[in-house]
């Protein structure tokens, strides 16, 4: 009877996890391809007109779990904007929100938070945070400047920080935008082979 409830109890919780496996992975591929629909659209696309015609989609890395880290969020007390660098030279107020604290391979990291000092009042845009960060894999494998994650508010002390949705600033693909410029706080140590990846 005990084996028959353990063999039950095994196969139950293999079962469980790979339904949550599955269903991590189609919310990753369901984003993948909205953020595919916006660049195919002519209306929201940061891409010329010429390579909107041909666009088949944008490169990313395999969908890759061990890139979503659940960190440690240390608030940070009120204190005047901090003023971030433009891809067009100009500078950008955010408030340093907080630090994301977390290990990767056995050693600590931190990085800042942000938020949008201008929009965070607006309808919608109270609970939004942005995560500007650079890494090694940075004019090898993904784009030399940098990429970005859009974040909400947690509930809690700890925030999900996906890589697996990281993307590239506009300015990637044409001059025409002025992107935030990932401030040197942010630098990671490490490849984050997950995301998008950057092809000319």
């Amino acid at each position: 009877m005990f084996q028959k409830f353990l063999f039950f109890s095994l196969t139950f919780s293999a079962s469980l996890f790979w339904a949550e496996a599955q269903t991590y992975q189609d919310s990753l591929q369901a984003y993948q391809h909205e953020l595919n629909l916006s660049f195919a659209d002519p209306e929201t696309s940061p891409l010329p007109l010429e390579k909107i015609n041909g666009f088949e989609g944008l490169p990313f890395f395999p969908i890759d779990e061990n890139y979503r880290i659940v960190a440690k969020l240390e608030i940070l007390p009120a204190s005047d904007p901090f003023r971030m660098r433009t891809s067009d030279r100009s500078m950008r107020e955010y408030d340093r929100y907080a630090l994301a604290h977390f290990e990767w391979e056995g050693k600590k990291y931190s990085l800042t938070i942000y938020q949008n000092t201008a929009n965070k009042f607006e309808p919608g845009e109270e609970k939004s945070l942005f995560l500007p960060f650079t890494d090694r894999s940075n004019w090898n494998e993904t784009y030399g400047g940098g990429r970005y994650l859009d974040l909400e508010v947690p509930e809690g002390e700890y925030l999900v920080i996906d890589f697996n949705k990281a993307y590239n600033p506009y300015c990637a693909y044409s001059d025409r935008y002025s992107c935030p410029i990932p401030p040197k706080e942010n630098d990671l140590g490490f490849e984050v082979l997950a995301g998008v990846k950057y092809e000319n």
